[in-house]
């Protein structure tokens, strides 16, 4: 037997199992005593001891007072057969197999740039440590009698705050039965998808529109059927003959071009979703960020008062407000589905976090996370202000910029350049230390594509001195495309 000299017990627990695994010892052959490989290797008696228990306790060999450790009864691994050809890889699930590779895996943000005009990112010192801190402390102070799984709903004391934000907030009548918690809007459409669409089904997006939402729904084995936006949202005239299950939306400000879907449109929509007896997922992402006019009603607000089939579900979220790391984001469902909602939150992961909830629930309920969400406004219009006088002075009539009334990004279109020119761009871009990000992804696969060069500028973590150094930077870049 070959061990290093002196060896813990571990390491002669590794080697005996590697040595019955390889049929050194046969299917039933005896191991050394204790004593006497005690002796061979060098090392107490009991350290051999602990190694044979190890053994016995995973079923390696069997014990027996007085008598030498026994293989109990293994057989050798087989070896493997040569071949020339790499082995098949694993056998997935359908469902594995539709799911998106490459555009939509995690990426981490770009070292030491001057800028990245990356949307959905925060500024970390916009983030309420000290509220959160004092939250979470109180949480953690009320000791329950006993820990033990929360409501998968979510925490009562956080619906309850729910119910009267929205309310107070949005114009958002519910009951906090309707709501359910979820671990971010990920997760809410993930539920969406699984609960209401089945392969074969077929949806409609907007194009362009949240490329996620579509990965998310197609990944079910659902259809998306692409309908264009303009500067109003989604055209609702192009329903026409669709029949589909269900709709996702961004009425309050388009995502990405950000139009606000006008009262006409928003009936039209929900006309339709009543006919093919469809629901309308609205996505009100951001809507706390509007500069110009009071956050615009969602589209919820419209569903006729105590109507049990309303087919609008309402999905909202902190990422924009406090983190995209805290993972928190709430339905609104109309009530024939919460009870199918919240078992399905049940058998995914029991319940979100109670730890957060129940700090959210504190923010809400003492209105320091409105007071949090004005001081924030002031900020992003600050750096919106910044950015927009910026694009205006460097580019002028070169760039059209849109979208900008409301939310944490706006679109700037650089009609000089073919959308063709988006790598070299961001290349040109990212030697200059700022970090772009095209709008052509967002449109639909085979639909119609922007002609012009669209930018997503996300500016909610930027601070307003860097965003003139990086306007300058990508005007720089520019020309440099331009000019070859």
């Amino acid at each position: 037997m070959v061990v290093q000299p002196r060896p813990g017990g571990r390491a002669i627990y590794a080697t005996l199992k590697q040595q019955i695994l390889a049929g050194a010892y046969g299917s039933q052959g005896l191991l050394p005593s204790s004593r006497a490989l005690a002796t061979e290797l060098g090392v107490s008696r009991t350290t051999v001891t602990a190694a044979y228990e190890q053994l016995a306790a995973e079923g390696f060999v069997a014990i027996r007072q007085g008598a030498r450790p026994q293989v109990a009864g293994l057989a050798p691994a087989p070896a493997a057969p040569p071949t020339a050809t790499a082995p098949p890889g694993p056998r997935l699930s359908a469902y594995a197999a539709r799911l998106p590779s490459g555009p939509v895996r995690w990426q981490a943000p770009a070292p030491r740039l001057l800028a990245d005009f990356r949307y959905g990112d925060l500024a970390a010192g916009d983030f309420p440590t000290l509220l959160w801190k004092r939250a979470v402390d109180a949480a953690i102070a009320r000791r329950p009698d006993r820990l033990a799984y929360g409501d998968p709903q979510g925490a009562p004391e956080l619906r309850a705050a729910l119910q009267a934000y929205l309310w107070r907030a949005r114009g958002l009548r519910c009951e906090p039965g309707q709501i359910v918690v979820v671990n971010g809007s990920q997760q809410g459409l993930d539920l969406c998808a699984r609960l209401l669409l089945d392969p074969g089904d077929r949806f409609v997006m907007e194009n362009p529109g949240y490329a996620m939402a579509r990965h998310i729904f197609s990944s079910v084995g659902a259809e998306a059927i692409p309908v264009p936006v303009d500067a109003e949202g989604l055209r609702t005239e192009e329903l026409t003959g669709i029949a589909a299950r269900l709709a996702y939306v961004t009425p309050s400000h388009q995502f990405p071009l950000g139009g606000v879907l006008p009262v006409a449109r928003r009936r039209a929509l929900l006309d339709w979703a009543r006919r093919q007896a469809a629901f309308v997922i609205e996505d009100d992402y951001d809507s706390e960020f509007r500069y110009d006019i009071a956050p615009v009603p969602p589209l919820h607000a419209l569903a006729e008062e105590g109507e049990a089939a309303a087919p609008v579900i309402y999905l909202g979220t902190v990422s924009k407000t406090l983190s995209p790391t805290l993972r928190l984001g709430y339905l609104v469902l109309p009530r024939a589905l919460t009870e199918s909602f919240a078992v399905a939150k049940q058998v995914t992961d029991r319940h979100t976090a109670a730890l957060e909830q129940a700090a959210l629930a504190a923010l809400l309920e003492s209105g320091a996370y409105e007071r949090h969400i004005r001081r924030l406004r002031r900020r992003n219009a600050e750096r919106r202000a910044t950015l927009i006088e910026a694009l205006q002075r460097h580019f002028g009539a070169a760039i059209r910029i849109e979208g900008d009334a409301a939310g944490l990004h706006l679109l700037a279109w650089l009609d000089a350049l073919p959308a063709t020119a988006a790598g070299a761009l961001r290349a040109a871009a990212l030697r200059r230390q700022i970090g772009l990000h095209p709008v052509a992804p967002l449109y639909a696969p085979g639909a119609p594509q922007p002609g012009s060069l669209g930018l997503m500028m996300g500016y909610g973590a930027l601070e307003p001195r860097r965003i003139e150094r990086a306007v300058a930077a990508l005007a720089a870049a520019v020309a440099a495309v331009a000019a070859g």
